[in-house]
């Protein structure tokens, strides 16, 4: 809840957009990157805010769910977190709606950085590595809602919490873009000696 809660102040400032919150007091605990997470937020948040043109309405839901067999979702079974923004603009067409997660996809003028179609591509991939899903209801005029569902993490003992945790490690690929040549190389040095 706080993560959200904190997350609208930088993507919303200098707009008139108002943000309304449905955060229940008792949602599970999620294992996540807060970096992340705060990324897909801010992103989502982005494209609400230009989707109703600076001003409107903008609501953020959350809820405990439990996913079971047959559900329809590409989710295991078990508990999650279930979080949603919900924006009541211009809405996407229904030709564009599965695209939207493609990369380099957009609908935006292009030759800046509002037109580079990454924003929902990434959101997209970080949410698939918490092992969580992101998903779109939208109709034409009357808006679109960004559901995201990340699994909850099993209940730990306070008491013991510390006692023989282990660091999660995980390998991966990092791709580093820059225009500058040594930005990129100084950049993959850091990165090599972190590990």
């Amino acid at each position: 809840s706080k993560l959200l809660m904190n997350a609208v102040d930088l993507p919303l400032s200098g707009s008139k957009v108002i943000c309304e919150f449905s955060l229940p007091d008792n949602l599970w605990p999620v294992e996540m990157d807060d970096v992340q997470i705060r990324q897909v937020i801010n992103n989502l948040l982005i494209n609400a805010r230009e989707a109703v043109h600076d001003a409107g309405i903008i609501t953020i839901h959350a809820e405990n769910v439990n996913i079971s067999a047959g559900n329809g979702l590409p989710l295991k079974e078990g508990n999650y977190v279930k979080w949603s923004i919900r924006d009541h603009g211009i809405g996407i067409s229904k030709e564009n709606l599965p695209k939207i997660f493609d990369p380099y996809f957009t609908t935006k003028p292009t030759g800046s950085a509002r037109g580079m179609g990454l924003g929902l591509a990434l959101c997209y991939s970080i949410i698939k590595k918490h092992d969580g899903v992101i998903t779109v209801e939208s109709e034409p005029g009357m808006g679109s809602t960004f559901i995201v569902y990340l699994p909850a993490s099993p209940q730990v003992d306070s008491s013991r919490k510390g006692v023989g945790e282990q660091v999660d490690a995980r390998k991966g690929k990092i791709l580093v873009m820059d225009e500058d040549e040594t930005v990129r190389n100084a950049t993959g040095i850091v990165l090599s000696y972190l590990g």
